[in-house]
């Protein structure tokens, strides 16, 4: 890092909010994470794709984070920064620096942090029952504009219905998922990182969290460079007059017990909601509506539904199905797809896994007594690392995990449910 170069902090909080503590009951948590003395554990120091692990950032989990992108020149400058005194020092504390660019133009740099939860024993993905997400001092100048987006692929955002300084927007990853994303629109520098300070920050909340993402980064119209500095405290916040920004699915699994393809979801509200629209493909790409079911939540609550779909006609392939989510004026959101493959599935303990070799997208279809259950499902390299997980707490008959940027070569899936698994080999194209 720069020292000439000026920097300013924008604080990414995170709490955990739920009565899931993986601590000894004798033990009394902190009401936040504490991210400490992180490990290098996975490529070059601050470059792209390197990992770091916080040990125990609660009783019994750790904490993996990796750098998974870096775009518009964007790069790392410091992991974790206390030297400064300014901040928390229980929070993660990363340093970006965004370049200039010739000519005064306005550009958008940024870098994405991937976070993951880990058993402190065992290394294996776990699943915390809610976190909630506050990105704190967003905020800019007249040539640079921080921004913060948060995906935890759904969940629901809320900030302040007055602030000036900044805006928040809901938007859709490809796979139907929201993300949110607040930039500062007013180009006023706020000092230090103050939680007081409501009018910059916003939340997000969601369920069952294994794995997040966050994109700190800024649009700047600077010649020369600047180093932001972040900050993860992982605590939660209420605003006066807020505003929800919901999304109300919080479970969505199909099944499939031949001859019948069994859909549920669950809601955890549904505020000014209409109906379900429930829809299927035989490519993944054109779906078509197979029901409507209306929303059965009562004062905003949630609700929980199930559908047979007996509509399907052919006996062999994959289905995809998605939910489409319609408020009573109109607006929508879709569901992440699920998957559900046709024809006889083997009642073994085997995994069924395509295609192979993958480019893309692996589809691994569980053995059938798993389906419904908390499944994990590990991809190892080579080399025996890990290199991605899924972490399921009501698995589908046939779940996705993107390979898409895996280097080519031979890899190991690895699922498990209860005292039981199930490995396979893969081969990477």
């Amino acid at each position: 890092m720069n020292t000439n170069v000026p920097f300013k902090k924008t604080l990414l909080a995170f709490s955990l909010v739920a009565s899931f503590i993986a601590a000894d009951a004798d033990d009394k948590p902190k009401d936040h994470l504490v991210f400490t003395n992180p490990k290098l554990i996975s490529g070059s120091q601050l470059q792209l794709h390197s990992v770091y692990q916080f040990k125990d950032v609660m009783p019994g989990i750790d904490a993996n984070l990796s750098i998974d992108s870096l775009v518009g020149g964007a790069t790392v400058a410091t992991i974790d920064d206390n030297s400064d005194g300014v901040g928390y020092s229980d929070a993660l504390q990363p340093q970006v620096t965004i370049p200039g660019k010739n000519l005064g133009l306005l550009h958008e740099a940024y870098a994405v942090f991937g976070v993951s939860f880990l058993n402190h024993s065992t290394n294996s993905a776990v699943a915390l029952q809610s976190v909630a997400a506050t990105a704190l001092d967003i905020d800019g100048n007249l040539t640079l504009k921080e921004f913060a987006e948060i995906n935890m692929e759904g969940g629901s955002a809320s900030f302040m219905s007055n602030t000036l300084d900044i805006a928040v927007t809901r938007l859709l990853s490809l796979l139907g998922n929201s993300k949110f994303r607040a930039d500062n629109i007013l180009g006023i520098e706020r000092t230090g990182i103050d939680t007081a300070a409501l009018g910059n920050m916003f939340s997000v909340a969601n369920n069952n969290i294994s794995s997040f993402k966050i994109k700190y980064g800024a649009t700047s119209l600077l010649t020369g460079g600047t180093t932001r500095q972040f900050s993860l405290y992982l605590k939660g916040f209420q605003y006066p007059n807020q505003i929800t920004l919901p999304v109300k699915l919080v479970d969505f699994s199909a099944n499939y017990s031949k001859p019948a393809i069994s859909l549920s979801w669950k809601s955890a509200q549904e505020i000014d909601f209409n109906y379900y629209e429930l829809e299927h493909s035989s490519d993944g790409e054109v779906f078509t509506t197979t029901s409507l079911v209306f929303g059965a939540g009562v004062n905003g609550g949630g609700a929980e539904y199930t559908y047979v779909d007996r509509s399907v006609k052919v006996t062999q392939g994959l289905i995809y199905y998605r939910l489409k989510m319609v408020d009573i004026d109109g607006n929508f959101t879709y569901s992440p797809v699920r998957i559900v493959r046709l024809g006889d599935v083997p009642n073994t303990l085997a995994l069924t896994i395509y295609p192979n070799p993958v480019a893309n997208d692996l589809r691994i279809t569980l053995p059938p007594s798993w389906q419904g259950k908390q499944v994990n499902i590990d991809l190892y390299n080579a080399s025996g690392q890990r290199v991605n997980t899924l972490a399921l707490s009501n698995s589908s008959q046939t779940e996705s995990m993107s390979v898409t940027t895996l280097e080519r070569g031979i890899y190991f899936v690895k699922a498990s449910c209860g005292g039981e698994t199930a490995a396979q080999q893969i081969i990477k194209k």
